[in-house]
């Protein structure tokens, strides 16, 4: 992939998300793959590259993870297990966070989320 594309993709998908996040909603994989066009397999694990990038971005400038608005299909509204274990990589998480406390810290992320967005956007 272009660099230039892939920093647009990032830019694309940043705002959106940051739209998502200010209005408090989710979004689920397969789903933001088709608003950011990505049609060749394999989808969600593009999606997710893309998701993992900006969390990396949004750790190294300290803001709240907005790829925390992207949730898993069923009534959990919950990222996908991949999500957590990129944040225990980036040392946001440690490494031996239970399935609750995940969820928890999930929960409040998706609040500071929408704070900031909503005043920042």
């Amino acid at each position: 992939m272009h660099a230039k594309f892939l920093q647009q993709q990032l830019d694309d998908t940043r705002f959106l998300l940051q739209q998502i996040a200010a209005s408090g909603g989710t979004i689920g994989y397969r789903e933001l793959a088709q608003l950011i066009e990505i049609n060749q397999s394999p989808v969600i694990a593009q999606t997710c590259e893309i998701l993992e990038k900006l969390m990396q971005e949004d750790v190294s400038n300290k803001l709240p993870i907005v790829a925390a608005v992207v949730v898993q299909k069923g009534d959990e509204k919950i990222p996908r297990k991949g999500f957590f274990e990129e944040l225990q990589n980036l040392t946001v998480l440690p490494t031996d966070i239970s399935w609750n406390e995940a969820r928890t810290w999930h929960q409040n992320e998706r609040k500071k989320l929408q704070h900031y967005y909503e005043e920042n956007t």
